[in-house]
């Protein structure tokens, strides 16, 4: 978190971001769920680009995963994945709208 709050740059910020992201490898549930990690997750949640966001949150997005996250009282992780999800797929819908010329 603090090598995140130290980047001016934006895209240096989604970058170092997306990249953290991307290092849970398979353990998503386990970092949303674990105290200190879900703090470094609510940092990193907003700071990546779309499309980092949506691959975490696919790997959540097993049914079983849900309710183990809010059994755990990942309430405030759940809620940043969602607002940062919504937020992503908001870009990505009106670059897809841009792109087709409407």
């Amino acid at each position: 978190m603090q090598a995140l709050a130290a980047v001016q740059d934006e895209e240096e910020r989604a970058l170092l971001a997306g990249n953290a992201l991307g290092e849970a490898g398979g353990r998503e549930l386990s970092i949303a769920t674990d105290a200190a990690c879900s703090r470094a997750l609510e940092a990193l949640l907003p700071a990546a680009a779309p499309a980092a966001v949506v691959a975490f949150a696919r790997a959540l997005a097993q049914p079983d995963d849900y309710w183990e996250l809010a059994s755990r009282h990942a309430a405030y992780s759940l809620f940043c994945l969602t607002s940062c999800v919504r937020g992503a797929w908001r870009q990505v819908s009106e670059r897809s709208v841009g792109s087709a010329g409407v």
